[in-house]
């Protein structure tokens, strides 16, 4: 333990400063990298939550637009993508071309670390695309008959199941396309 002791001590009062310029890039270079990496998860959190976006505005325009025109596609569209995107200001572009619709969306994202090499912003960019009318829906509810439902929570439970099942099969009813919505049900006691 001495002898190192000893080293620092003697390394420290060297007043010729061979290791100090090593230790001084080897630092910025650190902090650069590190830095960058930093930019770099920021710019991948806001694609993530971008393309979340883009997926659920692309969903919602396929959603009951079938027989609209383009353009009401369009706008119903960006109006929701306005409305769940709190991520900054997006450059969002939809297109209807042929019964499909492509939802696409940049943003830049100012960097911290990385301005310091020369990327003052990084751009990012996300695209989905969806065919109109096309979809069907297959859902299934699990419910609870247990003995622990017992009560008002069963009562509950089936007033619940009746309404989602009246909301989902309106769809069918008030749709073109009768089958569009297809619902299971699993009920289970104590094992599925």
């Amino acid at each position: 333990m001495r002898v190192f002791a000893r080293l620092f001590t003697r390394a420290w009062r060297d007043q010729r400063a061979s290791i100090a310029v090593p230790f001084a890039f080897v630092v910025v270079l650190t902090l650069t990298i590190v830095g960058a990496g930093l930019d770099f998860m920021r710019a991948r959190n806001v694609k993530t939550d971008l393309q979340a976006a883009v997926d659920a505005t692309a969903l919602a325009a396929n959603y009951d637009s079938d027989g609209l025109s383009a353009a009401k596609v369009r706008t119903n569209a960006e109006a929701y993508f306005d409305a769940i995107y709190r991520g900054g200001d997006a450059n969002l572009t939809v297109s209807v071309d042929k019964g499909t619709v492509t939802v696409s969306a940049t943003q830049p994202v100012q960097t911290l670390f990385a301005s310091f090499l020369g990327y003052e912003v990084m751009d990012v960019g996300v695209r989905s695309e969806t065919v109109i009318g096309k979809s069907t829906f297959d859902i299934v509810m699990v419910l609870d008959n247990s003995g622990s439902m017992r009560g008002s929570k069963m009562t509950t439970l089936k007033k619940a199941a009746q309404d989602l099942t009246k909301t989902l099969f309106a769809i069918n009813e008030n749709g073109d396309k009768k089958d569009r919505v297809k619902i299971g049900l699993v009920p289970f006691t104590s094992f599925v």
